[in-house]
């Protein structure tokens, strides 16, 4: 924040230009730097007291059965990228803003892998790690798992796709209870949005799936 406050011209008419560039270019910092070396370049929250977000990301990661124990390649990437490689994955790192009911924009860098799991024939993985949030999260992974119908139908053409969505998160010190109650908001936000975003998936998918069947 010093160097926010002193590197911008805050008398000057584009302010506010200033500040988008000026965040746009530690983000392009924080991220090459995240490639290079991985969770031990993610942030410290030390706004009250001081959390590693790599920490804070590797209990919630061994907490993640499901990665690692179902999709064990995925979970070590997950915990050890960029020493760590995963032949065949497709990976973007990438920044939003998302709106949640009722709190603040936030502000996330992500880190997604798209990953066919040789563990789990005709099962595609999408994987969203966070490396950034401006608040609320010290951590979050988001996994969505679509498995294709094939076997169940002894078809060579899947009738269709079964999808899974798990998503987890660790907040900061969030207050709850009252009539404040952050937490509860930020909780009922996520849910919201999980519940959209599965309608429009299964929307999507359905679309897709009669368009591959008149072709």
């Amino acid at each position: 924040m010093d160097k926010l406050r002193t590197t911008i011209d805050w008398s000057s008419r584009d302010a506010a230009t200033q500040v988008a560039a000026y965040v746009r270019e530690r983000m392009v910092e924080y991220v090459t730097d995240y490639r290079g070396r991985g969770n031990a370049a993610m942030v410290v929250y030390d706004d009250l007291g001081s959390v590693h977000a790599s920490d804070a990301l590797d209990a919630m990661l061994r907490d993640s059965s499901f990665v690692f124990s179902v999709v064990p390649s995925l979970g070590r990437h997950l915990a050890s990228y960029p020493r760590d490689t995963l032949a065949g994955a497709e990976e973007v790192l990438f920044w939003s803003l998302e709106d949640l009911p009722h709190v603040r924009r936030v502000l996330r860098i992500t880190h997604q892998t798209v990953y066919e799991a040789p563990e789990l024939p005709g099962t595609t993985v999408f994987a969203a790690k966070q490396i950034y949030a401006d608040h609320y999260f010290e951590a979050g992974l988001e996994v969505l798992t679509a498995v294709d119908d094939t076997t169940s139908t002894g078809s060579a053409t899947p009738a269709g796709i079964t999808l899974v969505a798990v998503r987890r998160y660790r907040f900061d010190h969030l207050p709850s209870g009252g009539l404040l109650n952050l937490r509860g908001r930020v909780i009922g936000g996520l849910r919201d949005n999980v519940r959209s975003d599965l309608a429009r998936l299964k929307r999507e998918s359905e679309l897709a799936l009669r368009a591959a069947g008149t072709q």
